[in-house]
């Protein structure tokens, strides 16, 4: 049992842990000052090349070199003020000193403290290694090894599991990650978008996800491994919750993702224990999960544009528990950020 288990967590994380590791280079290393120019109005000005002299200004001219520290999720916090303000790049911090002090013409350094990543929200060729690694793997098994492969993996698991019942909870742990993707935020979590925004780039993300997985089970027509119909392939289930983990990532970052991958990973496995989805199933659905969650993404913007829809990135919802300090009864706070 423990060796199918660690077979089918490995075929799923093993493409994630890859990913991670390609997931956008750091703008600039931990720790490491870059100068940015700015322009008469003070708005950063992206340079051609580095910045390497912060005294370029006349000497007449008043430089501001205010550090700023920019935590793993690419919000930039003015140490001073604690002023938060979230932004997705390295020039985005520079453009949000606007906030923090009148930036006259000269450079403003900024002490990138943590790796700042470009923003998931755009378009990047490595967004597609993961996908492609478990829905590429999924075709292959389903076309090249389905007697061998998939059927051996799923009388490993019966047997494996013969007489354990595992409630049937998965049809309801397959909503998790999109909920905690929409409301770790109402209460307080550190997020890259706003509530409204994360509620369009998840309605746009399902929404590709269902275009792609519907279709997919008709064109495929493979039967499920108890017979019930020839719905198999893809699963379903599976491209839902990794949808949802895999936004969680994208807008919280890593530890947060990992929870999400977690219950992902555990709904792919029961569809398997179940006896509902082949291996190949499960994998081809992964892969179509996390690639909804990019198109989500990288649709947010445009479709905002297209349909007039303007969202601050430093306007949120809150709503956090508290205790009342008088009658020690629950209360919920709520808060609307401008």
């Amino acid at each position: 049992m423990r060796k199918v288990l660690a077979a089918i967590f490995a075929a799923i994380l093993l493409p994630l842990a890859a990913y991670a590791q390609t997931a956008g280079p750091a703008v600039a290393p931990a720790g490491t000052a870059v100068d940015l120019a700015v322009d008469s109005t003070g708005a950063a000005v992206n340079p051609s090349g580095p910045v390497v002299d912060s005294a370029v200004a006349p000497a007449s001219t008043a430089v501001y070199p205010v550090s700023m520290a920019v935590n793993p999720i690419g919000t930039a916090v003015d140490p001073v003020s604690t002023t938060v303000y979230p932004t997705d790049t390295l020039q985005d911090a520079a453009s949000a000193l606007d906030d923090a002090a009148s930036v006259r013409p000269g450079t403003v350094s900024l002490q990138v403290s943590a790796d700042v990543r470009p923003d998931p929200g755009t378009f990047q060729w490595n967004q597609l290694v993961a996908p492609g690694i478990l829905a590429g793997s999924g075709l292959a098994i389903h076309f090249f090894a389905h007697e061998t492969l998939d059927y051996e993996i799923r009388e490993r698991v019966l047997a494996a599991t013969a007489g354990i019942t595992i409630p049937r909870i998965d049809d309801y742990v397959q909503y998790l990650p999109v909920t905690m993707h929409l409301s770790l935020g109402l209460m307080g979590a550190q997020c890259r978008l706003g509530f409204v925004d994360r509620l369009i780039e998840s309605a746009l993300a399902h929404a590709v996800c269902g275009v792609i997985s519907w279709p997919s089970k008709q064109l495929f027509h493979t039967l499920r491994p108890n017979g019930a119909n020839y719905h198999s392939f893809p699963s379903g289930h599976t491209d839902f919750v990794f949808t949802g983990a895999e936004l969680m990532r994208m807008d919280y970052g890593w530890g947060w993702g990992l929870a999400g991958y977690g219950i992902a990973t555990g709904v792919g496995f029961s569809r398997i224990y179940r006896n509902w989805h082949w291996l190949s199933d499960v994998l081809f659905g992964a892969g179509i999960g996390i690639f909804s969650a990019h198109a989500g993404g990288w649709l947010l913007e445009p479709v905002k544009d297209l349909l007039g829809i303007r969202t601050s990135g430093s306007r949120n919802l809150a709503l956090v528990p508290a205790v009342d300090p008088w009658t020690g009864s629950a209360t919920l706070s709520f808060a609307l950020v401008f």
